[in-house]
């Protein structure tokens, strides 16, 4: 079934995905980042940075169609990163990358501010595909509803 989804999806576009991988530690983001290149259903260029302030610097520069978020950085920490990155971004889907799972109040700030969040060595390459094409569908048809609402 996600394949066909993944399909569907990536049919959309011929464009790669912009991915902005927010990830202090290296061998997790080497690993999200494999995952990512070898899905050959889809495409992927992936941005990686250590620091939000870096994302913020490269947000600046460029377009991203999604984030993948670790909330645990050496600049920032918990849902505060969550929350100034949603601030600064709010039309961008944000994805949390955790390494475990999230408990009660973790998963209201989860649905407030992001588009779902992925524990870290649970998820193959299909699966996070998936969580980032989902979002990016569910993000564009929730800025076409906002923009065709009546004033």
């Amino acid at each position: 079934m996600s394949g066909n989804f993944i399909n569907k999806l990536a049919s959309l576009g011929n464009k790669p995905t912009e991915v902005l991988l927010i990830e202090d530690n290296s061998k997790d983001a080497a690993f999200i980042s494999e995952l990512l290149h070898s899905n050959e259903q889809c495409k992927f260029n992936v941005t990686r940075v250590d620091r939000l302030k870096y994302g913020f610097e490269y947000l600046d520069k460029k377009d991203f169609d999604v984030v993948l978020l670790d909330l645990t950085l050496p600049d920032s920490l918990g849902f505060d990163t969550l929350k100034s990155l949603k601030d600064r971004i709010p039309k961008v889907p944000i994805l949390i990358l955790t390494g475990s799972v999230l408990k009660r109040e973790e998963m209201r700030h989860c649905i407030k501010d992001a588009s779902g969040y992925l524990v870290k060595g649970y998820v193959d390459s299909n699966g996070l595909s998936c969580s980032i094409l989902s979002a990016l569908n569910e993000n564009s048809f929730a800025y076409q509803n906002q923009t065709m609402q009546p004033a």
